[in-house]
């Protein structure tokens, strides 16, 4: 398994080549298969020349990339991703997408978080909506899209507020609910 966070998990005082042997090491990677690993993966993402760099030089998008490195960095069948393309280059984001669809064609299960239904909908084949801890619509991106551009929600605020204006709203032909929320 594999586990690529938001938040980087990149140390900053050591080496693009540091990183990806100690995260390798945590995976118990042998030292044979991990040094193979981590100059795949760097050549892979487009860090291997700055290898000898100290990760406090790198770019967000760089780091990003090297945070992806290392949760790849052993042989994983589960891959869990947070967040793995919001606000990166575009440069950064092709790869990303590039890698994580090369997995997907090995049989990896990736399972991505995102904001972007976009995204989700060039890279997932099947999305998960979350409303409040809750999976509120499950299925495939574009049945997602054409489900909620279908449904609209309407805020309407009133000087005062009676049962019956509730149940006149009701009576108005395209609305299915209408609720009385605050004051």
């Amino acid at each position: 398994m594999g586990i690529v966070p938001e938040t980087s998990n990149v140390y900053d005082d050591l080496t693009a080549w540091q990183n990806m042997i100690f995260t390798a090491e945590l995976y118990h990677v042998n030292r044979v298969e991990r040094e193979e690993k981590a100059k795949e993966l760097l050549e892979i993402f487009g860090l291997y020349v700055r290898r000898n760099d100290k990760a406090h030089g790198f770019s967000k998008g760089m780091k990003r990339r090297l945070t992806l490195a290392m949760g790849l960095v052993n042989s994983l069948r589960l891959l869990f991703l947070d967040e793995a393309t919001s606000g990166l280059d575009v440069q950064s984001n092709l790869i990303i997408r590039d890698v994580i669809a090369g997995l997907v064609q090995e049989g990896v299960t990736v399972f991505l978080t995102t904001h972007n239904i976009e995204e989700a909908n060039v890279m997932c084949d099947r999305v998960a909506i979350i409303n409040r801890g809750q999976i509120a619509a499950i299925d495939a991106p574009e049945r997602l899209k054409k489900t909620i551009q279908s449904v609209k929600s309407i805020e309407v605020a009133f000087d005062r507020m009676g049962e019956e204006f509730l149940n006149d709203l009701h009576q108005l032909p395209l609305v299915n609910d209408a609720r009385k929320e605050g004051d």
